[in-house]
């Protein structure tokens, strides 16, 4: 908790174009964001999702269709707790770990 997990996906979807205030999806799981008018567009990419599993597991992503979801090659998905729902995500998924580091606003990321 608190490692910079959401502050992370908050600088991601504000350098691919998204303007509105992103905030993490705890208690509603999972939010949408369209690329249409935004940076990203020029790469193909027409959604951004921010998933937060820390509440659930993998058998629940099931019910938001999320099979269906990771299938997409035009969206760019971001899940914050991912190793909760580890064994429904593809093997070449990137890993990002975020760490406290010793000082009191270090962190540690590793890809």
């Amino acid at each position: 908790l608190g490692s910079g997990k959401t502050t992370f996906i908050q600088s991601l979807a504000k350098n691919l174009g998204i303007r509105r205030n992103l905030t993490s999806p705890t208690f509603i799981i999972m939010k949408k964001y369209a690329l249409k008018n935004s940076r990203a567009k020029h790469l193909d990419f027409e959604s951004f999702y921010h998933i937060d599993a820390y509440r659930i597991h993998a058998k629940d992503l099931k019910v938001l269709e999320f099979q269906k979801l990771i299938k997409e090659k035009n969206s760019i998905i971001a899940i914050e707790w991912a190793e909760r729902v580890r064994k429904l995500l593809h093997k070449n998924t990137i890993w990002i770990k975020f760490a406290h580091g010793k000082k009191e606003n270090e962190r540690i990321i590793n890809i």
